[in-house]
């Protein structure tokens, strides 16, 4: 029904997630399970699980790479 790009889901990821950051906000799995049609809406167009890692603390890009061979050079090793 919503098709988006893998790479589209994944800069919208690094955006949300840079906002989520500053809203303490958190996706649930219900976006994952998909309960209601905006819980799916919002996962189509979202890479939910990568908008939590950057919101978690890491860095945006590792999120737009989320899946790529590039991704580890924007993983923060603590």
């Amino acid at each position: 029904m919503y098709h988006v790009t893998y790479f589209a889901r994944n800069c919208a990821a690094a955006i949300v997630g840079l906002a989520m950051r500053r809203l303490t906000f958190r996706f649930s799995s219900d976006y994952r399970h998909g309960t209601t049609r905006w819980h799916r809406l919002v996962y189509a167009m979202v890479g939910t699980v990568a908008a939590n890692w950057v919101a978690d603390g890491a860095h945006p890009l590792s999120a737009v790479f989320w899946g790529y061979k590039l991704q580890h050079r924007f993983i923060r090793t603590q």
